[in-house]
């Protein structure tokens, strides 16, 4: 839950940096627990696509893509039941400083970079079984 906590907390401090001009909407945990369901997904079809290659040697996905787009909202609102109802966010935030023991910019970057890297490797793991098959 740890790595959930780092990447919920840094990726709302850069959803604050880059949304300053703009009137606020829909809070930023809100934006951050959509943007980590769909990383939790990414990551459960990446999982799903290689065990499937390697148990039945095909490239194509047997489980309905219906199903993903269920678990994906599940994900979004677990996390956000989580962190905002239950209130997981404020107790990150009453954390002594540094939180997480790494500056703001540095948990930025890794956080970003975590979340483009999951979905270059997503598209790599896709391109690469289909060579295989």
């Amino acid at each position: 839950m740890i790595i959930l906590d780092f990447l919920f907390y840094y990726l709302v401090l850069f959803t604050k940096n880059i949304d300053r001009r703009t009137v606020k909407t829909v809070s930023y945990p809100e934006h951050v627990s959509y943007l980590l369901g769909i990383l939790l997904l990414i990551w459960l079809m990446t999982i799903n696509g290689v065990i499937e290659f390697f148990l039945f040697n095909t490239f194509i996905s047997k489980v309905p893509g219906l199903i993903f787009i269920i678990l994906a909202l599940l994900f979004m609102a677990l996390l956000r039941y989580i962190y905002i109802k239950k209130g997981r966010f404020n107790r990150i935030m009453e954390k002594s400083e540094p939180r997480f023991k790494v500056s703001d910019k540095t948990g930025i970057i890794i956080s970003v970079s975590f979340f483009f890297s999951s979905v270059a490797i997503f598209m790599l793991t896709a391109v690469i079984l289909h060579k295989l098959k």
